[in-house]
């Protein structure tokens, strides 16, 4: 009937409307059926913190950001291949280390080295 040809009309429009990023900072408009799969490589995506005592949730392109302002992370020396972590006897003995997170960039992309024991 007549309900039909409107919701297939409403429909049709939705389907063919650019749909903006849900995600802050990201300015990119989508068709209906690909929002969820830029979604998926949205450099603006929401991330939690790898750092294992914060329960932040940030914007991938911020979280670098997030990470050398304070508690998360500490920018790692120059000579970053020969970081060395050192454990305690009581350390090793526990159930888990949790180390500071390192962030250093190389040739101008970002790294962030996490260490855990389990």
């Amino acid at each position: 009937g007549m309900g039909d040809a409107k919701s297939l009309l409403a429909v049709t429009v939705i389907e063919n409307i650019n749909n903006h990023c849900r995600f802050v900072g990201c300015e990119g408009f989508f068709p209906f059926d690909k929002i969820e799969e830029h979604a998926k490589d949205c450099c603006h995506r929401t991330v939690n913190c790898p750092q294992s005592k914060c329960n932040m949730k940030v914007g991938l392109s911020k979280l670098l950001d997030h990470l050398n302002n304070g508690y998360c992370s500490i920018t790692a020396p120059a000579d970053v291949e020969t970081l060395d972590f050192k454990t305690t006897e009581k350390e090793r003995n526990g159930k888990s280390v949790d180390y500071k997170l390192y962030t250093f960039n190389l040739e101008d992309i970002s790294f962030c080295i996490k260490v855990e024991k389990h």
